[in-house]
């Protein structure tokens, strides 16, 4: 091997480790309460092309992600500087594919995850209180920003969830697709009526819902999202992650 190329495989095994690092503090920050650190710590927002997808909600821009991370934030703490008593939120992410452009300026990485949510206070529960098991993937774009790696695009995928004395199959719904363009431009209107609109507590999305899964008696397994393949630089993913001869 070449010393040129033996130094390429050194520097992306280094970003490798950044970006799982990366992750791991975003998972530890989540369970903590600590949303709005997310927005300000770990995601780039200083780019215009920043955003953040969780679930069904649509896609927020970087202003809007900000917004959406200090309410979840709130949402966790209730402005308390800690979790609300009874509240634990657990993320575990495992299976990770990552891969690192060849002129270490991006990365994009594909992670599974099963967790738990236990609410000693859920209003929207029939009993009041909740325990819930939440499962996903994290599909995941970085930026290296002045030599620190950055989330610039992150999508939160819903796969199912449940709670831990419900039968999974027996209570799930029909399919969810999320939000679309017409609702966004529904809700835009109304806000330009002088209404105050906020879908499920936060801001108007920017962008419809790119792809939503959570399971449905009448679903198929998802392959979305992939998990990523080599590339030399963003370029070739903007041309569909193809890379040329």
């Amino acid at each position: 091997m070449e010393l040129q190329e033996l130094e390429q495989v050194v520097l992306k095994n280094r970003a490798w480790q950044e970006i799982t690092n990366l992750m791991g503090r975003y998972q530890y920050l989540h369970t903590g309460g600590e949303m709005d650190r997310i927005g300000r710590e770990l995601f780039a927002y200083e780019q215009p092309d920043a955003s953040c997808e969780y679930g069904p909600l649509g896609v927020f821009g970087p202003e809007k992600s900000l917004e959406f991370f200090d309410i979840m934030a709130e949402k966790f703490t209730g402005g308390a500087g800690e979790c609300r008593p009874g509240l634990l939120e657990i993320h575990q992410i495992t299976t990770p594919v990552i891969e690192v452009a060849d002129d270490l300026k991006t990365a994009r990485g594909l992670w599974m995850s099963t967790g738990v949510i236990m609410m000693r206070e859920d209003p929207d529960a029939p009993e009041g209180y909740s325990f819930t098991w939440d499962t996903g993937k994290y599909a995941v774009d970085f930026l290296c920003v002045e030599g620190q790696w950055k989330i610039w695009h992150l999508h939160v995928c819903d796969m199912w969830q449940a709670d831990f004395d419900h039968d999974p199959v027996a209570g799930a719904g029909s399919r969810e697709y999320g939000v679309t363009q017409a609702q966004i431009d529904a809700w835009n209107a109304q806000a330009a009526a002088g209404e105050t609109v906020r879908p499920a507590g936060f801001p108007i999305p920017d962008r419809p819902t790119t792809f939503h899964y959570k399971y449905a008696r009448d679903s198929h397994a998802p392959r979305q999202p992939e998990p990523p393949r080599p590339y030399r630089s963003w370029a070739d993913v903007a041309d569909g992650g193809k890379i040329s001869d």
